[in-house]
């Protein structure tokens, strides 16, 4: 199901049936790197994401995780301008959209 939020820097948008959970993102807000941490309930192909207000995408990653817990980083984004960005992971038609602050 469709679930809009607006509560702090939480999650923004979220469709989600099975697939992802537990994404926490840290430090929120950032300044060089983002730490991401979830859980998948299966093998799946991920494709996560890094977009400005406006739709840039400024990172852009597709890979196949194992079920279970996983953690990346997104690094090198000092150069960023300060502002609000969103961090989108997606797994087939399953997604969690979360604002995130520079």
């Amino acid at each position: 199901r469709d679930q809009p939020r607006s509560r702090g820097l939480g999650d923004v948008y979220k469709r989600q049936e099975k697939g992802i959970s537990k994404v926490e993102i840290f430090p929120n807000p950032f300044s060089e790197n983002i730490f991401v941490t979830f859980s998948l309930s299966e093998k799946s192909s991920i494709e996560i994401e890094l977009v400005t207000v406006d739709g840039q995408i400024i990172f852009n990653s597709v890979s196949k995780k194992s079920q279970g817990q996983h953690s990346i980083e997104i690094s090198d984004l000092k150069n960023l301008p300060q502002g609000i960005y969103f961090f989108k992971i997606k797994t087939g038609n399953n997604f969690i959209i979360k604002k995130i602050v520079k």
